[in-house]
């Protein structure tokens, strides 16, 4: 990617926000700005940290003082982002790239340790550990960001601009420990890709970039971290990430080897995504890794299920967790009563549990279905659901969050917190408890499945890709600490996302339905994460 990075003077003239433009790959993106001419917007959390970076690189580059706007940011808070944004176009008059690198580590915890709350947040912090962020606040620290600058700087964008959304490499790999953190960094990706066709109409670029682990202090103490966390051999994460580049490369004085990526490698890619070098890139990926080989994997069609016997369940405890619309939810658990099962119907509130017992009043297999409350966003409700005997799996239908604006950069404040904090948020807090639940009480053939339902065509619903590609990290990041857990016996976790059929993903509900229960009964393990039904 370096061998791409502009000569000073390709960038003159631009006005360039940078988010997280104090910390280190986002001070330096910014100070090769500045020394290649542009006008640099520096946005942050921390005004005094954000003015020391300012004179820093003012000093360091030799800008004049009117070339760097610091604009406090508070990435997660629309109001001080639309601020932010607003001072830019008053001290600026315009934008030309949008340069959404700022992010946080997010809590560093298996996922049945993960923080949902400061109450859990806290007791982590008391036993020692060093997190500062439950998993809503790394979700807004990680998408809502780069969401919110996008929401209020998208309308004044003109043709030619160029926005470039700093991702992870490991957003798309197993990566134990950090849930919190790599699956809204994969909602970020699906974000851009659907941001990308938006926007390109109006001349806007949209692409992404995709660091590695780069060389640093701080990637030798998050996987020395990790090797700890995982109770594995020291150096255990860092061999396994090295050994996928398929680059070999010299350093000073030393011949080719496996090695990271350096802040400059991260800074060539974006500041040639910043120059008209890249007028004609658009929705494209760039990995700054030196080519790990990191599968990008689409779904898996199945094969029309078989006829399965009327007891292919039998005896199997399932939570189906619904949203909107409820009749998807009890149709499901209708599906899974026919074939034997005894079905906790968990639905976010009263009313809509209200709404199932009238749905399901009279009809056969009535009597094995059990509709209660399982809220997303309370985790005692589920935790309270899974109480008693085991439960042997669960299927986990979309909590129902939905753009009535039909664009991610038009979304309203609630439409993104709804997306965040119930689809996001809401599947981390529901994998959470069921990995508490089998850890406590194993299924009798020990492995548990887990079925999260997506699907939906972006034209008519934004907002599924961005949940199914979160979703889809979140089970690969289960499926690896299961395997290898920190304490107890490893589960043979069978975790899929099925995709549903239909634009908006409402075609097709009995043939998933069909397909949950095969990938439910006893059998042989589908490997795939993602499957198409």
């Amino acid at each position: 990617m370096s061998s791409l990075a502009p000569t000073p003077g390709d960038l003159a003239g631009k006005v360039i926000l940078v988010t997280g433009a104090a910390g280190n790959i986002g001070g330096a993106i910014a100070a090769h700005c500045l020394s290649a001419g542009a006008r640099v917007v520096m946005t942050g959390r921390d005004p005094a940290r954000l003015a020391g970076a300012r004179d820093r690189l003012l000093a360091a580059t030799g800008a004049s003082p009117e070339a760097a706007v610091a604009a406090i940011l508070e990435g997660g808070d629309p109001d001080s982002v639309r601020s932010a944004v607003a001072r830019a176009f008053d001290a600026c008059g315009r934008l030309d790239v949008l340069v959404n690198n700022a992010g946080s580590a997010g809590p560093r915890q298996p996922l049945a340790s993960v923080p949902l709350d400061a109450a859990e947040l806290g007791a982590l912090r008391s036993a020692g550990a060093a997190d500062t962020e439950t998993a809503g606040a790394a979700a807004r620290s990680l998408l809502g960001v780069a969401w919110n600058v996008v929401r209020a700087a998208a309308p004044a964008l003109q043709p030619g601009a160029s926005v470039i959304n700093v991702s992870t490499i490991f957003s798309r790999t197993a990566y134990y420990g950090r849930t919190a953190y790599t699956v809204p960094k994969a909602a970020l990706n699906a974000f851009s890709g659907v941001l990308a066709r938006e926007l390109g109409a109006r001349g806007v670029r949209v692409n992404t970039v995709y660091p590695g682990p780069i060389e640093s202090e701080r990637i030798h103490a998050v996987f020395a971290a990790m090797d700890a966390l995982r109770g594995g051999t020291p150096g255990t994460t860092a061999a396994h990430f090295l050994g996928t580049m398929r680059l070999a490369r010299a350093g000073e004085g030393e011949p080719p080897r496996p090695r990271y990526p350096s802040v400059a490698d991260v800074v060539g890619a974006v500041a040639f995504l910043a120059s008209d070098a890249s007028a004609a890139l658009h929705g494209h990926s760039f990995e700054v890794t030196h080519g790990m080989a990191v599968p990008d994997d689409g779904p898996v069609q199945l094969s029309p299920p078989p006829a399965l016997p009327a007891d292919a369940l039998a005896g199997r405890r399932v939570l189906v967790a619904g949203g909107e619309p409820v009749a998807d939810a009890v149709a499901v658990a209708q599906v899974l009563a026919a074939h034997g099962a005894r079905v906790l119907l968990g639905l976010p509130d009263a009313a809509a549990v209200s709404s199932a017992a009238q749905q399901l009043a009279g009809q056969p297999g009535a009597d094995q279905i059990a509709p209660l409350r399982v809220d997303r966003r309370r985790p005692t409700t589920i935790a309270s659901a899974l109480a008693g005997s085991t439960v042997a799996g669960a299927v986990i239908l979309p909590a129902g969050a939905r753009c009535t604006s039909q664009g991610l950069a038009t979304a309203t404040d609630e439409e993104v917190a709804a997306l965040l904090d119930d689809e996001l948020v809401g599947a981390i807090a529901l994998a959470r408890e069921l990995a508490r639940h089998w850890h406590r009480r194993p299924p009798a053939d020990g492995a548990p499945r887990a079925i999260f339902v997506g699907g939906g065509d972006a034209l008519v619903d934004p907002f599924a890709p961005l949940r199914d590609a979160g979703i889809a990290q979140l089970i690969r990041v289960w499926r690896e600490e299961a395997a290898a857990p920190r304490e107890a016996d490893p589960l043979a976790l069978r975790a899929h996302l099925l995709l549903r059929r239909g634009a908006n993903g409402q075609a097709g509900l009995g043939l998933a339905a069909r397909q949950v229960v095969a990938l439910l009964a006893p059998g042989e393990a589908v490997e795939p994460i993602e499957l198409r039904a």
